[in-house]
């Protein structure tokens, strides 16, 4: 009922229901195009807040988000994901009912394409 409640939610919020997929018993992937970090972040919270003022059996429930994006990265899907999950993490890790963005260091992805090259 919780997951059910929490995957209404998010088709009411998300007009793209077709980018809206489950992820296991306990997470969503949304994909939400043409949105940098800052932009989902800020959607996101909305969601958040929503699902953090709204009673599910009884209780107010939180969610912990992570998000990531592309940000003109040539990156694989997976790389994306793992962006995603690791600031799911630490938004768990630093207390929950949060959304965390995951930053790329600009000078960090310089240095793997140049290592990639060589």
């Amino acid at each position: 009922m919780v997951y059910a409640t929490i995957a209404r939610l998010l088709r009411e919020i998300f007009p793209l229901h077709d980018l809206i997929f489950e992820a296991g018993d306990d997470s969503y992937t949304l994909l939400l195009p043409d949105n940098e970090v800052d932009a989902a972040v800020r959607v996101l919270d909305e969601f958040r807040a929503k699902v953090a003022g709204t009673a599910i059996e009884g209780r107010i429930r939180t969610v912990s988000i992570g998000v990531s994006s592309r940000g003109g990265r040539l990156i694989e899907d997976s790389t994306l994901m793992e962006e995603a999950n690791v600031s799911a993490d630490k938004a768990t890790r630093e207390g929950g009912n949060q959304v965390i963005g995951f930053r790329a260091d600009p000078s960090r992805y310089r240095d793997s394409l140049s290592s990639a090259r060589s």
